[in-house]
């Protein structure tokens, strides 16, 4: 490659190097991973782009490596599984006739998403399983438990130990939910057994109010969990 030109616009995630480019018909900056071996290949822009009269069009094209550009390396669909006509424009400049800014990350959302499976998956945090298990008992016992200050890198593997171990154990599905650093997990059919129960609490607590009483204090329930006490063992 000519040590004064550009080459293609990538990026690389992981091991995989994605190339940015355009599905025409609308304005999203798409991903395009580089070809299997075997299968049917693109170049990063058409030949007849750099062809002296549409090239004209193209000022910025003078600042990429053509040699480059016209290497027939690329999957002919994106990330998302859409045929794509050129690549956008990176540290070289535009090379679109329009004068379009460069651009040096996807925004197609589909294609964002598929990428993000590309990078190496976070290390365990040795005390998850161990949070897991207390979180899965909590559930079988009670039907529900949350569980406080989880760090974002761990909540994905914890919903799945936590989904695993309780239908292991009891044959119930159930629903994990996420809010900034709260994982939610809910069994219904174990839930539904202690509902009455817990009516039943709550129209004692608002008994006590009405009537001027002292509410009795309830500790923190079971169900409600920090992530913090296994951290700090």
């Amino acid at each position: 490659m000519d040590g004064d030109k550009h080459g293609v616009n990538v990026i690389i995630v992981g091991q995989a190097e994605l190339l940015l480019t355009s599905a025409g018909g609308g304005t999203r900056t798409h991903l395009t991973a580089v070809a299997e071996t075997n299968g049917p290949k693109q170049a990063a822009v058409p030949e007849f782009v750099l062809q002296p009269e549409p090239a004209g069009r193209r000022p910025g094209l003078a600042n990429y490596d053509h040699e480059a550009l016209l290497l027939e390396r690329w999957c002919p669909t994106t990330l998302c599984g859409r045929p794509w006509v050129v690549m956008i424009g990176g540290e070289g400049g535009s090379i679109s006739p329009y004068g379009e800014d460069p651009e040096f990350a996807p925004s197609c959302k589909r294609c964002l998403a598929l990428m993000d499976r590309l990078f190496p998956p976070p290390p365990i945090d040795p005390q998850l399983p161990l949070a897991a298990r207390v979180v899965a008992d909590v559930v079988t016992e009670r039907g529900y438990a949350e569980i406080h200050g989880v760090p974002g890198d761990q909540q994905s593997e914890l919903r799945r130990q936590v989904r695993s171990l309780i239908r292991r154990e009891t044959g119930h599905p159930c629903q994990t939910l996420v809010h900034e650093s709260t994982v939610y997990v809910v069994c219904e059919p174990i839930a539904d057994r202690h509902r009455l129960e817990d009516q039943a609490s709550a129209a004692s607590a608002i008994g006590a109010l009405l009537f001027g009483e002292e509410p009795v204090h309830q500790p923190d329930p079971q169900w409600r969990l920090f992530w913090s006490t296994w951290a700090a063992g």
